[in-house]
């Protein structure tokens, strides 16, 4: 019995807000994910430092996005290699 479903997602406007999520690595991933392929500048507070979000994020980085490291947060500045990133995916 196998049935499908079909979703469909319309072009929203701009997203803006603050999530507060405790820490989780496949959150954190997203996070460095979302925050690189968006336009505008993004924060990300709390990140999981886990092996594996630490190599997504170098990967992230090696694509050329600018990212500031503070203390208890990232700063993900305008990307430059925004287009770069979604001609790779």
């Amino acid at each position: 019995m196998n049935k499908t479903c079909t979703l469909k997602s319309n072009k929203s406007k701009c997203l803006k807000g603050i999530i507060s999520v405790p820490p989780d690595k496949s959150i954190s991933q997203r996070a460095l994910i979302l925050s690189a392929i968006c336009m505008g500048n993004s924060k990300i507070y709390n990140l999981l430092e886990s092996e594996d979000v630490l190599n997504t994020l170098k990967s992230i980085e090696k694509l050329g996005l600018k990212i500031e490291k503070k203390k208890c947060s990232m700063k993900f500045m305008e990307p430059v290699a925004y287009l770069k990133i979604l001609k790779i995916i």
